[in-house]
Parts: C-alpha cells; sequence; structure tokens
C-alpha cells in the first residue's frame, strides 16, 4: 500500500485504526524481506508475533515490532494520531508549531516537541546526493543567519550569537528551485563551508558563490565561480529560498533555539525538495522514519551532536 493524497478525508478514511498504520509499518519496513537485527543473527525467516504484525526470529526468538527503531516506539499517544501528526504537518504548506499540534491533538506540548524532533531528525537530508548532475543545472552556494539583530555585528561576523548557516540551491536550466540543502554551521571558513559540498555537490557541478574568500580553498575541487552581482538581487533563487526559510520561522515557529536549527532546515528542505510531488509527501516521510535510526531523548538535548560545544 502506498497513501498518496493531501486530503485529509482520504487520509481518515485509509488510516482508520492503529493496526491499519502497522501494516503501513510493517510493509514498508521488511519490504525487501525480514532480516534479524539481533547481532551476529541475520536470520532471515520468522513467526508471527502475537502483537499486531510484529515478527519473532526463528533462530534467536528475537522479537521485532513495526515500530522498533523508529520514531514510533515508546510513544505516549496512539500510532493513529503519530501518523496523523505526520499527515498534517508534511502536507500542510507551512507545517504547524508545537503548541498547536499540542492543542489540536490534546497531548502535552514537551511530547509534542519531542515527537517532532525526532521527526525532523529523519527526514535529514541524505548524503552523497549528486546535485548538479542534471544537463545545464547549477548549484547556488550562500550563507546567511537568523536571530535578533545584534548591535555592531553586521556581514560575516564570526564571534555573533546568531545562527550561522550554509545554503547550497540547485536550479534547472530555466532557473527554477529544483533542490536545497543546508546545514548549521560555526564560521565562515572553508573548513566551515566543506562539509555541505562533500555531503551534497558533485564535483562535476557548476557552483557559483558571492566571491567570499572561504570558498577560494575550495575550488581546487569543484568548479567554483563568482556570480557576486546577480547574488545580491532579491529576486535570485537562493535569497527566495532563504527568505522562505526565515518566513517558515517567523510565521510558525517564531524562534528557534541554536541547537535545534538544523532539525527545522531539515523539515524546511524535505518539503521545498518534493513540491511536486506533495501527494507522496506523507509516504516520502514514513519511508525516512523507517529507514533513519531515531534519535534519544539525551541525545537531542546533548549540543555537541549539532557541532555546537
Amino acid at each position: 500500500m502506498r497513501f498518496q493524497s493531501t486530503s485529509i478525508i482520504d487520509f481518515i478514511n485509509t488510516f482508520q485504526t492503529d493496526n491499519v498504520c502497522y501494516k503501513y509499518l510493517a510493509e514498508l519496513k521488511w519490504k525487501d524481506g525480514f532480516r534479524c537485527t539481533k547481532t551476529g543473527c541475520n536470520h532471515t525467516t520468522y513467526w508471527n508475533g502475537t502483537k499486531p504484525f510484529s515478527r519473532i526470529c526463528k533462530k534467536c526468538r528475537k522479537i521485532h515490532s513495526p515500530t522498533q527503531n523508529t520514531i514510533f516506539h515508546g510513544l505516549r499517544f496512539s500510532i493513529k494520531t503519530a501518523f496523523m501528526i505526520v499527515f498534517e504537518t508534511q502536507s500542510s504548506t507551512k507545517s504547524m508549531s508545537d503548541l498547536q499540534l499540542a492543542r489540536r491533538y490534546k497531548v502535552n506540548r514537551n511530547t509534542a516537541w519531542l515527537f517532532m524532533r525526532k521527526l525532523r531528525k529523519a527526514l535529514e537530508s541524505s548524503a552523497t546526493m549528486d546535485m548538479g548532475i542534471d544537463e545545464g543545472s547549477k548549484v547556488y552556494v550562500d550563507e546567511f543567519v537568523v536571530g535578533g539583530y545584534e548591535i555592531g555585528m553586521v556581514g560575516r561576523s564570526g564571534n555573533s550569537k546568531k545562527r550561522k548557516i550554509v545554503i547550497a540551491v540547485e536550479t534547472t536550466e530555466d532557473n527554477k528551485i529544483k533542490r536545497a540543502y543546508a546545514k548549521l554551521i560555526g564560521g565562515y571558513s572553508a573548513d566551515d563551508l566543506r562539509p555541505i559540498f562533500d555531503d551534497y555537490i558533485s564535483k562535476t557541478a557548476s557552483v557559483f558563490v558571492d566571491g567570499w574568500r572561504g570558498y577560494n580553498p575550495l575550488a581546487t575541487e569543484w568548479n567554483i565561480g563568482n556570480d557576486e552581482v546577480k547574488m545580491k538581487k532579491s529576486t535570485h533563487p537562493i535569497n527566495i529560498v532563504i527568505q522562505q526559510f526565515k518566513s517558515f520561522v517567523r510565521g510558525i515557529h517564531h524562534h528557534i533555539s541554536a541547537p535545534h536549527t538544523e532539525a527545522y532546515l531539515n523539515e524546511f528542505c524535505f518539503k521545498l525538495n518534493r513540491s511536486q510531488w506533495k501527494e507522496s509527501l506523507f509516504h516520502s516521510a514514513i519511508r525516512k522514519v523507517v529507514d533513519a535510526f531515531p534519535l534519544l531523548r539525551r541525545q537531542i538535548l546533548k549540543k555537541s551532536d549539532f557541532g555546537l560545544v
């Protein structure tokens, strides 16, 4: 089963019970066949477990549930509610704040925040995506900051308390926005900027920057050109994406703390990159949740996990 719709009516009619949700997870989780996850086992045959759509390894007797190693494990509310939260936040244009979710689904605000924080981590873009591989495509890279006004902090102020972000925007042949990837950075040096190149930009891409010297050391590995004049225009694709993210923060969440900035970037880029396939956003999100290893609460609250030490 592959749910494809943005209609809340279709969603409610499809996922009427918790068991339907468990079945959907199980089909995604074991789409390539069952394999035991116990260290050293890897057995491929199983018995059906007593709980809905669970499986028991015939060799080591380990019980596997559809929610195991996903953000749906150990929920404090029903999995049907969790599915609905994923659907509503990903199918809506502007997402929803944690306070809105708590009121709408009658759950504790901290519980809603933790669930969404895990979901945003799961939506992180996969590394080594070959940006610029399509003929005629271009990639623009720039940095920006989010945070309140600081006296005397202008331009690329290294000691600013604002969150520094580097973003790469791939465009089509007619200069329309195609995909975007972003990372939280600690500064503007080549070492700070390199990760987004390593993870998301193909060595064969045509990359354009605004002339910042921090990109110069990277020009020996990537084809980097200067497009400073055009990139200063507010109508430039990269500036449009930056303003969209800032509007996403101001209009929905109002404020995001430094350790969790990258998680909000994950959600924003996930939806932007699939804007032409809105009907499959829910399915794509659930698939990412199944494939991604979930974060524990203690990991989420550690600043070092987000490069902030």
